[in-house]
């Protein structure tokens, strides 16, 4: 009769100790989901897009090549909660200092992504047309009074914004570049 209460006394607690052990495993596993989504460096464009499942990424196919830019982008993040973003920074051949910035922010975002480039003063913008999208065009000065210029526009829901340490006209360029179509 003992040996029978110590046998199911010891299942019980090999039972216990397997049903904790997954349990456990389980709530660490949790977390890994959620990270995958939230704001995560990137090594390429391919990677996020296939982790993220990123269907509609709005990249240049123009860069000047007077401004020294390295592409592609060494540094790549994105996320899906609390909602979609995918921002690119590109940095100068000859230094460690960010020309343009991309971003790619859902239009119902609660709050704004900073840029790298620090927009220190803007001045009025003016309304222009990329391919036929109304845009934002703004002139302003940047880290250590650099003028730069900022451009955004709201794209099917999408609010994509270029930041760049350049000219009006290059950074409509490159805006350009972005968008399908003549």
């Amino acid at each position: 009769m003992k040996k029978r209460s110590f046998g199911i006394k010891l299942s019980l607690f090999v039972i216990t100790i397997v049903l904790v052990t997954a349990i456990l495993t389980l709530l660490n596993w949790l977390p890994s989901l959620v990270q995958k989504r939230t704001m995560k460096r990137f090594n390429s464009i391919d990677i996020a897009q296939k982790e993220l499942r990123l269907h509609r990424l709005f990249l240049p196919t123009y860069i000047p090549e007077d401004l020294h830019l390295v592409w592609p982008p060494d540094e790549i993040y994105a996320q899906e909660v609390p909602f979609s973003a995918f921002i690119m920074h590109l940095r100068y051949r000859d230094s460690r200092d960010i020309g343009l910035v991309i971003q790619q922010t859902d239009a119902n975002a609660p709050y704004q992504i900073e840029p790298l480039i620090k927009v220190k003063t803007k001045t009025e913008g003016s309304q222009i047309f990329i391919k036929d999208r109304k845009a934002l065009l703004v002139p302003a000065s940047c880290d250590e009074n650099t003028p730069c210029n900022e451009v955004s526009w709201n794209e099917d829901g999408t609010i994509i914004t270029l930041i760049c340490k350049c000219s009006a006209q290059e950074i409509v360029k490159i805006a350009s570049s972005t968008l399908p179509g003549p």
